[in-house]
């Protein structure tokens, strides 16, 4: 587990953690999304894990220019 993301375990056992995700539209109301590069080969929007005490606006942003450089 990466202690610098915001994750904890519930009453059953199971793994959370926290992510954003970006839907980027166009003036021309297309929307951005790219094609992974490894498995599952499909198309994705632009997301990540929230770190620890950051805000997801915050992350939203962090993650597109991370991803995109947008």
């Amino acid at each position: 587990m990466d202690n610098k993301i915001e994750w904890w375990v519930d009453e059953r056992g199971n793994y959370w953690h926290e992510s954003v995700g970006i839907i980027a539209v166009n003036k021309n109301n297309k929307m951005f999304c790219m094609l992974r590069k490894i498995f599952p080969f499909s198309y994705t929007l632009p997301a990540g894990h929230l770190d620890k005490g950051e805000k997801p606006k915050k992350s939203a942003v962090r993650e597109l220019e991370e991803e995109t450089g947008i």
